[in-house]
């Protein structure tokens, strides 16, 4: 038995929905509105979400970011009045399993549900072992986060083929972590992961730069010199900021992608390298290729697979994670005494928006234990000043779907405001309510656990017994919240 949620403004469809659901066995629920069933305790649970696309078309990303990054992490299948292309393919990008037409009988449903239930066991049998895999290879990459742990399981994926990967996603955002983990994880481990960074190649040694050249061929080449492709060979060649390749050499380069094959300048024969290709970039190339600023076949050849890494502000759940893990790492770098964070710290780099990602949490780490040097514990003055004076984030527009307050269509049954009540400015911050829950729900079980482990001495028998937890969840909290037996 499954536990369903379906979220349609039409109740009558929802609920015809919700019995043929439970004539399979399944217990469901019927929600009107998105922002209404966030406030329900049942979406913590459900395995699997049928939203109609109305409730998340506003802002897609972050309306289904909502529903995946529940406790159950669901599967989430979205119902389209009208099949539109353009709108299946971002929603697939941002977290859906599918998008289905609406059907005119609900009971057409019960095949959907079904197949989504058999993807979610085949899914969570093979991508546990897939994301421990990618964690233990690259501990940077950890994560609570189901949008991010989707992309872990891609990238495990990937790295068991050699087709060409297309990452995205924001400076910082850890790109080039899942390019290095990719070519750690795949048959090439043993070859070179050749970085070519697209942003500062020069124009008139691009080519030289890539392809290599014979002595002589050109001013200046005193000896013949290796081209990175060749360097490459039996390994992977990473393109960073693909989006900034000259439009000059993306033609011969698509080549070269096709072929395996390249020409030294002035070389008289063809050279061949076994190199896969990984791109990544935080430019939007669809639009690219609309503007005819990057070519269209170059594109298709790229994303074979594509991986959207999320920025660090839509998975805050992991910033406590990657703050202590980061933290240690700092310190052992430094050869200094491991320091602590204090609750108030924590609490405050989880309000942030990170427009830098998780590369601008670590060097704000790094400012702060400096500035704490002499204290055994980081405090928010520690933290650099604009950290401290911009909790919140940066202002929105007006009608703005953001992580820290959603736009979302107001139930029915929620009252209007009275004529002279004060509507908080766009500026202002209040955090949403399942944020505010996060944060109360991290500090209570923080100081529980201190709490447990200082009365049991540090027994974990005992204080496996007082808790009520197993003893891997017990463990799992120690770990997560930094929380050490005693000695």
């Amino acid at each position: 038995m499954a536990k369903v949620l379906i979220i349609d403004a039409d109740q009558t469809f929802g609920k015809h929905a919700a019995r043929m659901f439970s004539r399979e066995g399944h217990e469901s629920q019927v929600h009107r509105y998105l922002s209404e069933a966030l406030l329900r305790p049942e979406i913590a649970s459900a395995q699997v979400v049928f939203v109609e696309s109305d409730q998340i078309a506003a802002d897609l990303a972050n309306g289904l970011s909502w529903i995946l990054e529940q406790e159950a992490h669901p599967t989430v299948v979205v119902l389209a009045e009208n099949l539109d292309e353009a709108f299946h393919q971002k929603a697939v990008e941002a977290g859906a399993w599918d998008v289905f037409p609406r059907p005119a009988n609900p009971a057409n449903l019960v095949q959907v549900l079904s197949q989504a239930l058999d993807f979610r066991a085949l899914s969570r049998e093979t991508g546990k072992d897939i994301v421990e895999e990618v964690t233990r290879i690259c501990p940077g990459l950890m994560t609570t986060s189901n949008r991010f742990t989707e992309c872990l399981k891609l990238a495990g994926q990937a790295a068991k083929s050699d087709v060409s990967v297309l990452i995205t996603g924001e400076t910082g955002s850890g790109k080039e972590l899942f390019a290095k983990v990719i070519h750690e994880m795949s048959r090439r481990s043993s070859g070179n992961l050749v970085l070519v960074d697209c942003a500062s190649l020069p124009d008139n040694l691009i080519e030289s730069t890539l392809f290599g050249h014979m002595r002589g061929s050109f001013t200046g080449a005193e000896r013949t010199q290796e081209g990175l492709i060749s360097q490459a060979d039996k390994g992977t060649l990473f393109l960073d900021e693909v989006g900034e390749l000259p439009p000059m050499i993306q033609k011969s380069f698509l080549r070269v992608l096709d072929e395996q094959s390249y020409r030294p300048i002035g070389g008289k024969t063809m050279k061949k390298s076994d190199f896969r290709v990984i791109a990544a970039t935080n430019r939007d190339l669809n639009d690219m290729v609309e503007k005819n600023l990057f070519r269209e076949d170059l594109l298709h050849r790229l994303m074979v697979i594509t991986i959207n890494v999320p920025p660090l502000r839509d998975r805050r759940e992991d910033i406590p994670l990657l703050a202590q893990y980061h933290k240690k790492a700092i310190c052992r770098r430094q050869g200094i005494p491991e320091i602590r964070i204090s609750p108030e710290f924590m609490d405050l780099i989880s309000l942030y928006h990170w427009p830098g990602n998780v590369r601008e949490l670590i060097h704000s780490l790094e400012r702060s234990i400096v500035a704490a040097t002499g204290s055994n514990i980081l405090y928010p003055a520690h933290l650099p000043i604009h950290i401290r004076s911009r909790k919140s984030g940066p202002p929105f527009a007006a009608g703005q779907m953001t992580r820290t307050q959603p736009r979302i269509e107001k139930p029915e049954s929620f009252p209007d405001l009275p004529e002279n009540s004060q509507t908080p400015s766009a500026t202002s911050f209040f955090p949403s309510l399942k944020e505010e829950r996060e944060r109360v729900i991290n500090r209570m079980e923080r100081d529980y656990l201190e709490r447990l482990i200082e009365h049991t001495g540090g027994n974990i028998a005992r204080a496996v017994r007082i808790s009520g937890l197993s003893r891997s969840r017990l463990y799992g909290l120690m770990k997560k919240y930094d929380v050490r037996r005693l000695k």
